[in-house]
């Protein structure tokens, strides 16, 4: 009987589906046979081993537990598959796709107990736009859930970077059922893109080879055990959740080898290196400058090769070539070390002084001769602590602007949020920030200071820039498989909900500064981030403008990165009065609290051009006011 009953609804869903819009109802009938054909065979379940479930706001009745999308990132007109993970209802499946809170779509289907929902849909045609799939279940008995997950649709994923990482390639820890939850839960989180940190052999000769045949196992540079097979294993995940997978190689690094050395890993020394790839403490060329040693951890030393050298950008070409030859890598991710004033006068092999703020039109040179030679390829650079922006944003071969924060930039949101605006407005790119949260705790056990990633994540995104922290684990330091500390409960589920939150705005957030003042006749309000006070930032784009409010109050500090793990939980707020001296004629507004997820929940907008009002109901950490 219910088989019977769930046919007929469908059968009468159809109907209304072809009449209403006949390319969708294609798809979406297609979907739902398909869904009712294939969960009698089986179940769809979540690989236990990642915790990343959707907010329930009200577990006692939310039948909701998760939903899924299965990518990271879709093209205009692709299908689209939603999971709705359920609790065993028996009832109606409600999904509508609003596009800035604007319903565009609307597709109903049937969920069995026992059974996790899945519905097929077709992503409007509109590119580098975001949507919000509200979903509501109702079961036989009348009960209602309602949850929501955002839809990022672009044909590029330099308009959108949304970084992530992995860093650990041993098979005796990655099992298929590892690899494939640590993907799931970056697609989750939106994530478009993995950085494949230290996954090579040598920084000066990548793949490993064996009298001439390359091998499928290595050791890295940290003396890690590195398998071929799930360095592969992890770019098809990717690429199967539409990211893309950039492989990590700095610009100029050498490992000599060590030809006495009994150990095969560490024995073979690589003839084809020049004197004149290197860099030299001496002007008589006798003395490499090592940066760092081998040692129980760290497989050989690291020496400075001479980035202005073009026989070393020739050898270094000629390396990539190698590993995109071999891997189905979509891009290099290029690092450096940055400006170390530290550092003794280095020469090249000539004797002439290679300055260090010379080296910025080296990494020009590398960019653009790889981007040459691998002219399908994409490529980001990190600009460690703002060092050679300029020459790396000029090359114009980057997909977006990568910087790793650290004192040059600054310690406080206030520096952060500076070098955001500063960066995007200069170069006219997408940014994305490596800045390690809780690092000075990083060398023991522990776990994240939930109030401090938040609040460091509202600035970053809140200013328009991304924040690369999410992999097998979230980083606490520059060592990328460094996983001493681990997040709560309560810190995955708030920051799934930033991240919903980030990409369902995100084309505000990617516009430019607004100068509008804002007021507030029940609380403080500040343009700058400092403590007891409700910070806002306004970001002005042709769809309206949105205007982040980042809660101060009850915090103690102004520091992003909270090394002592010390930052307080913000004290929450209600019934925040604000007044919008915008001047265009807006008719709606919207607020989202991205604390509790990306739902769009319209407010009433009262007021005049110049002089718009609302009230925001509450404010934990970031929420966002969106007018249009």
């Amino acid at each position: 009987m219910m088989i019977q009953l769930a046919l007929m609804i469908l059968i009468g869903q159809l109907f209304w589906e072809m009449e209403s819009d006949k390319l969708m109802s294609e798809v979406n009938a297609n979907a739902v046979l398909s869904a009712l054909v294939s969960s009698e065979a089986k179940t769809i379940r979540k690989n236990n081993d990642i915790d990343a479930r959707t907010k329930n706001i009200n577990p006692a009745t939310d039948q909701i537990s998760d939903l899924e999308l299965d990518k990271a990132l879709y093209s205009p007109n692709d299908v689209a598959t939603l999971t709705v993970y359920h609790s065993g209802a028996f009832g109606q499946l409600n999904v509508k796709i609003l596009k800035y809170g604007t319903q565009v779509n609307e597709i109903n289907t049937i969920t069995f107990p026992s059974i996790d929902a899945q519905c097929k849909f077709l992503v409007p045609g509109d590119d580098n736009v975001q949507y919000v799939l509200d979903v509501t279940l109702t079961d036989n008995s009348g009960n209602i859930s309602n949850q929501q997950i955002a839809l990022n649709a672009s044909s590029d994923w330099k308009n959108c970077p949304i970084y992530g990482f992995v860093s650990n390639y041993d098979s005796a820890s990655v099992t298929d059922a590892n690899a494939s939850g640590v993907i799931q839960n970056l697609k989750r989180h939106h994530i478009n893109g993995l950085q494949f940190y230290d996954w090579f052999d040598r920084e000066d000769e990548p793949i490993r080879w064996i009298d001439g045949v390359p091998n499928t196992y290595w050791r890295t540079f940290m003396n890690k055990a590195s398998f071929e097979a799930i360095i592969k294993k992890y770019i098809d995940l990717a690429h199967d959740s539409n990211m893309k997978a950039m492989f990590y190689l700095l610009a100029y690094g050498i490992q000599p080898g060590i030809s006495t050395s009994t150990d095969i890993q560490k024995s073979w020394v690589n003839s084809n290196l020049t004197a004149g790839m290197y860099l030299y403490q001496d002007t008589s060329a006798t003395k490499t400058y090592k940066i760092s040693s081998a040692s129980d951890f760290q497989k050989l030393d690291l020496v400075l090769a001479n980035p202005l050298s073009e026989e070393w950008q020739l050898w270094l070409t000629s390396q990539i070539r190698k590993v995109f030859a071999r891997f189905s890598f979509d891009g290099w991710h290029i690092d450096q070390l940055g400006a170390f004033s530290s550092y003794p006068t280095l020469y090249n092999s000539a004797g002439t002084t290679a300055d260090w703020g010379t080296f910025g039109n080296g990494f020009g040179y590398i960019i653009t001769g790889a981007h040459n030679n691998n002219p399908d390829k994409r490529f980001v650079m990190n600009a460690v602590d703002d060092y050679g922006s300029s020459v790396i944003a000029g090359s114009g071969d980057t997909d977006f602007l990568y910087s790793e924060v650290w004192s040059n930039i600054g310690t406080t949101y206030q520096n952060v949020a500076n070098y955001i605006k500063q960066t995007i407005t200069t170069y006219k790119k997408n940014l994305v920030l490596a800045a390690y949260m809780n690092c000075g705790k990083s060398g023991s056990s522990g776990v994240f200071n939930t109030p401090a990633v938040l609040l460091t994540d509202a600035v970053i995104f809140g200013n328009g820039a991304s924040h690369i922290e999410l992999g097998e684990h979230m980083l606490c330091n520059e060592y990328f498989p460094n996983s001493n500390l681990s997040m709560s409960t309560d810190l995955q589920n708030r920051l799934l909900g930033f991240y919903d939150s980030y990409v369902s705005v995100l084309n505000f957030l990617h516009g430019a500064w607004g100068s509008d003042a804002i007021t507030s006749s029940t609380h403080t309000l500040a343009t700058d981030y400092s403590t007891g006070k409700i910070t806002f930032i306004e970001k002005e784009s042709s769809y309206g403008i949105a205007i982040s409010l980042i809660n101060f109050i009850g915090t103690n500090s102004d520091q992003w990165r909270d090394d002592n793990q010390t930052q307080a939980e913000p004290t929450p707020q209600s019934n925040i009065e604000l007044k919008i001296a915008a001047t265009n004629a807006y008719t709606k507004a919207y607020i989202i609290h991205c604390d509790s997820g990306c739902k769009w929940e319209e407010t009433t907008l009262s007021g005049t051009n110049g002089a718009w009002e609302i009230t925001v109901d509450s404010l934990r950490v970031w929420d966002v006011v969106v007018l249009m």
